[in-house]
C-alpha cells in the first residue's frame, strides 16, 4: 500500500515488535557490538533470542564462528548457541580486513591468552541451516530474522525449503544503500551486499517483509558523532566496552570512526520506534556479472515501471540517534542486571512525574479543542515548554506549543487529544 507522507503509518504498525528472533552474522566488531546490544533490548522487551547463525563475510565462516563464540563467552550469559553456517566459494577475504586479520582487533589471541581456545564452547552441532529451517516450522511467522552478514545461509535455506521466507514474520537487513554511498571495493555497494550479491537479489525479490538499514543511514550517524559522543559510548570502563574498544581497534585506526552498522539492524529490530521515517519501494539488487554494479541497490524512488509482483522493502531512512545513542551505552554497562536497574530507575521518575501532574492539577490526558482559549489554558498552566520525561526511552522532552503540534491542532477541527504521561514501561 502507497502512503503520502501524511497518511503514512508509524513504522511499529508496519514492522511490529519482535518476540524470537535469530541472527545471521559475520563478527566483526560492529557485529560484537550489535550481539550485545540484542542481548540488552531481548530484556528489555521481553524478546527471546534463538540462536545465533554465521556466514562467511568480514573473514571466514571459521573465523567469524570463533568469534560469535567469544562473544557469547565475553557477555557471560547463554541462553542461545552459534550455529556454524557456508560462505560463497568467491567471497573476498582480505588479509589484513577492516576489523584485522580475525576480524576482531586481534582479540582473539588476547582471549587465548587468559581462557585458552575456545573449543566447541556455545558452539551447536546443528548447522546454521538446519538450525534455521527447525525453527521456521516450529515458530512459523513468529520470527524476526537479524541479517549482519551476506545472505548466503539464507539462500541456501531457502533452497531446501521453498516457503522459508513466508514463514518468517520479518527480516532486518543491515545492507544495502539508498542513496549510493558504499563501502565495496567498487564504491557503490554496501558490503554485505557486494559479498553475495546474487542471495541478496534472490531474497528481495521474493520476501515480503523486508527492512533495510542501509550503509549509507548508518555513516551519516557514526562519521557526524563527536569525540565526546563516541566517548560517552565507547570509552566506559567496562568489561563490556574494553572488549568492544579491542574487537573495534583496527577499524578505529583506519576509519577514526567506530563502526555503528549492525547494531542500528538490531535497534530497529527490537525497537521499532527508533525509526523516524521510512520509504516503502521496490529495489533491485545487481548480481555478480559485472564488478562496477556487483550488489548495487537501485531504487524505484519515483515508482515508474514497477515490477508486477515483486514486493516493496521498507527503507529506513531516518532513526532517532538520541535514542540509538542510549541503547548503544547502556548495553555496555558493567552487570547482568543493568536493564533491571534501569527499569527501577525509571519507574521512580514515573512516580515523581505523576506527583508533579497531580499538584498541578494537571491529567494525564489533555483533550484540547482548537480555539483560542485552549491556548490561553495552555498558557495559564506553565504549558508553553512543559518539561517531561518520555518514559520509555528515558529522554527529557519539550512540548513546545509554538511548534509544528500546536499548528496541526489550530489548522483542525478535531480535539487534539495530548498525553502529558506515557504510562507504558
Amino acid at each position: 500500500m502507497d502512503h503520502t507522507d501524511s497518511q503514512k503509518p508509524e513504522f511499529e504498525k508496519i514492522q511490529g515488535f519482535a518476540t524470537k528472533v535469530i541472527i545471521d552474522c559475520d563478527p566483526g566488531g560492529d557485529d560484537a557490538h550489535a550481539i550485545l546490544l540484542a542481548q540488552y533490548l531481548s530484556k528489555a522487551f521481553n524478546v527471546q533470542i534463538l540462536g545465533l547463525t554465521t556466514g562467511g563475510g568480514n573473514q571466514t565462516v571459521d573465523m567469524v564462528t570463533k568469534n560469535s563464540q567469544i562473544i557469547i563467552d565475553i557477555h557471560g550469559e547463554t541462553g542461545f548457541l552459534v550455529h556454524k553456517g557456508t560462505q560463497r566459494d568467491d567471497i573476498l577475504h582480505i588479509q589484513d580486513g577492516f576489523f584485522g586479520k580475525d576480524s576482531f582487533g586481534g582479540y582473539q589471541s588476547k582471549y587465548q591468552e587468559i581462557n585458552g581456545e575456545i573449543g566447541d564452547k556455545h558452539l551447536s552441532k546443528q548447522t546454521a541451516i538446519e538450525f534455521l529451517l527447525e525453527q521456521v516450522n516450529q515458530y512459523p511467522n513468529e520470527i524476526t530474522l537479524i541479517c549482519m552478514g551476506c545472505f548466503t545461509n539464507i539462500q541456501n535455506a531457502l533452497k531446501q525449503l521453498p516457503d522459508f521466507l513466508e514463514k518468517l514474520k520479518n527480516i532486518v537487513v543491515m545492507g544495502g544503500t539508498h542513496s549510493g554511498v558504499g563501502n565495496a571495493p567498487n564504491w557503490v555497494s554496501e558490503y554485505n551486499f557486494h559479498g553475495d550479491p546474487n542471495a541478496a537479489k534472490q531474497i528481495f525479490e521474493k520476501a515480503k517483509n523486508i527492512t533495510m538499514i542501509s550503509f549509507d543511514l548508518c555513516y551519516d550517524y557514526y562519521n557526524n558523532m563527536s569525540e565526546q559522543d563516541q566517548a560517552t559510548i565507547f570509552g566506559q570502563n567496562t568489561k563490556l566496552a574494553n572488549f568492544i574498544r579491542q574487537s573495534n581497534s583496527q577499524a578505529y585506526i583506519k576509519g577514526k570512526r567506530y563502526s555503528i552498522c549492525d547494531q542500528v539492524a538490531v535497534a530497529v529490530a527490537l525497537d521499532p520506534r527508533i525509526v523516524l521515517d521510512y520509504e516503502q519501494k521496490q529495489c533491485k539488487i545487481f548480481d555478480d556479472k559485472d564488478e562496477s554494479t556487483r550488489g548495487m541497490v537501485a531504487i524505484n524512488w519515483i515508482e515508474f515501471y514497477n515490477i508486477k509482483d515483486q514486493p516493496k522493502v521498507n527503507i529506513v531512512t531516518k532513526i532517532d540517534q538520541k535514542l540509538l545513542s542510549m541503547y548503544l551505552r547502556d548495553c555496555l554497562k558493567d552487570g547482568l542486571d543493568v536493564f533491571s536497574n534501569f527499569q527501577h530507575e525509571r519507574q521512580e521518575n514515573q512516580k515523581a512525574l505523576s506527583a508533579y501532574l497531580e499538584a498541578l492539577g494537571i491529567p494525564d490526558y489533555l483533550e484540547i479543542d482548537p480555539s483560542l482559549g485552549s491556548l490561553l489554558m495552555i498558557q495559564m498552566k506553565h504549558l508553553e515548554r512543559f518539561p517531561l520525561c518520555d518514559l520509555i526511552t528515558h529522554q527529557n522532552l519539550d512540548y513546545d506549543f509554538y511548534s509544528l503540534y500546536f499548528f496541526t491542532m489550530f489548522q483542525s477541527n478535531q480535539t487534539l487529544k495530548l498525553r502529558l504521561l506515557n504510562q507504558q514501561i
